[in-house]
């Protein structure tokens, strides 16, 4: 979405226009990400949540990109009296059978909000709650499902029953999914979203909503205490970069996986077939680059650069063995990875970019008491046996990107766990190797 003062990017229409709303109230590209954020744990609950956990990218033209690490952490920095069991949900889709873990035992440190939180702060021009009057408009008045909405809403019906809150505001009396064309309303979401912003994020830390979430977690069995709450601090990382060609690459660091991937994959094109942004428009047709990413692409991600399960587990973590775990449900027991992520991506006049991909994972199925904020499921992954340091950053795949030559730059991200490093290697090499447009990319 264009509007003349910069252009918005986002998962839902209304997520696009509540950032495209910021920028016309005399937001950057920072304050139309913290509106878009807020606006997409409304329009898109199945997929991301306040509750959840992202990175987030800033670039001006006078700087270098900054990476904000405000991924899900690691629980354990304060004592728990009783840990609920692991639970498994098991998601039927007609042909297989998808299982994993929900539940209060499945729930890592929110960590979205302190980054939109920092990020505001740091490089906004409004204030949070400024640019969050969009996002808590929507929440109030209610939001038109699109037919892709009411699909997850769908596949998501069995897992919104176990919560009276989910119930309440998902499903209609008879128990089944609002449809494609009604409207949802989140008042609880609205006030949540208020709070959060009126007090710069804190309030999810160690104000109110955090005193909520703790007596959610000491009643039901989480494994989030106080004091994983008020330590919780985005990290501001400098992104992983490399040259390839004419072209600079700029990704998402360790300890995410994904950024490392993108540019190993974009750098095995170049080196063994020449395929940059622009040295090889021209000279490389549209069936040598696909042939050279398919390539790229067995080489690379066949390596597996996730920990599996067998390896030895690194200092600060051990293995969650069998007898430690009640799994609970029926069907196939392999521990899939998230591809429930969403992306959203603004640039203003000015010329600074901010983009973030972040997500709930498939859902808990838990919700803070009070306040309509669906919590994550992140510590049941697929490396779930693998418990890590207390306060520490889950690995992701999850990549914001800047690929830049002299005269153009390319902002994007994608949701798709595994498949998103392969995506963005595609947009890369097709929108600068093939001469391709973005939208055609």
């Amino acid at each position: 979405m264009n509007r003349g003062l910069g252009a918005v990017a986002a998962g839902h229409p209304a997520t696009a226009q509540a950032g495209a709303e910021v920028l016309e109230r005399g937001g950057n590209a920072v304050d139309a990400v913290v509106g878009m954020v807020c606006a997409a744990s409304v329009c898109e609950p199945t997929l991301t949540s306040l509750g959840g956990g992202g990175f987030l990218m800033v670039h001006h033209p006078q700087g270098n990109p900054v990476l904000v690490d405000c991924f899900v952490r690691a629980p354990g920095l304060g004592p728990r009296n009783h840990v609920a069991p692991w639970s498994v949900f098991d998601l039927d889709l007609g042909d297989t059978i998808l299982s994993y873990g929900i539940g209060p035992a499945s729930v890592a440190v929110p960590g979205i909000v302190a980054g939109i939180a920092e990020a505001s702060a740091r490089w906004g021009r409004l204030s949070m709650l400024h640019a969050s009057l969009p996002a808590i408009g929507l929440a109030e008045g209610g939001v038109r499902l699109t037919a892709e909405q009411a699909y997850e809403l769908e596949l998501n019906r069995d897992l919104f029953r176990n919560s009276a809150h989910a119930r309440a505001t998902f499903l209609d009396h008879a128990g089944q999914p609002h449809r494609e064309g009604e409207f949802v309303r989140q008042p609880e979401l609205a006030a949540a979203i208020e709070e959060l912003a009126a007090t710069g994020g804190r309030s999810m830390y160690d104000g109110a909503i955090a005193r909520a979430i703790v007596a959610w977690s000491d009643a039901s069995g989480g494994r989030i205490a106080l004091d994983d709450l008020a330590s919780y601090r985005p990290i501001i990382r400098t992104p992983h970069s490399v040259r390839i060609g004419d072209a600079v690459l700029h990704t998402n660091p360790s300890p995410a996986y994904g950024g490392a991937l993108v540019a190993d994959l974009l750098t095995w094109m170049h080196e063994r077939h020449g395929i940059g942004w622009s040295s090889s428009h021209g000279t490389h047709d549209e069936r040598q680059i696909n042939a050279s990413l398919v390539e790229a692409q067995l080489a690379i991600l066949s390596l597996d650069r996730r920990p599996p399960r067998t390896v030895p587990p690194a200092p600060g973590e051990h293995v969650l063995h069998h007898e430690d775990a009640v799994v609970v449900g029926q069907g196939a027991r392999e521990w899939s990875r998230s591809p429930s992520t969403s992306h959203i991506s603004a640039i203003d006049a000015d010329g600074m970019h901010a983009s973030v991909t972040f997500t709930v994972g498939y859902g808990s199925g838990e919700w803070i008491p009070g306040y309509g904020i669906q919590f994550n499921n992140m510590l049941a992954e697929y490396d779930h046996r693998i418990v890590r340091a207390p306060g520490s950053t889950i690995p992701s795949m999850m990549t914001p990107t800047i690929w830049s030559t002299p005269g153009r730059l390319l902002s994007i991200g994608s949701a798709g766990s595994d498949r998103i490093p392969g995506a963005l290697a595609h947009i890369c090499t097709r929108a600068g190797g093939d001469g391709m447009s973005l939208h055609d990319a």
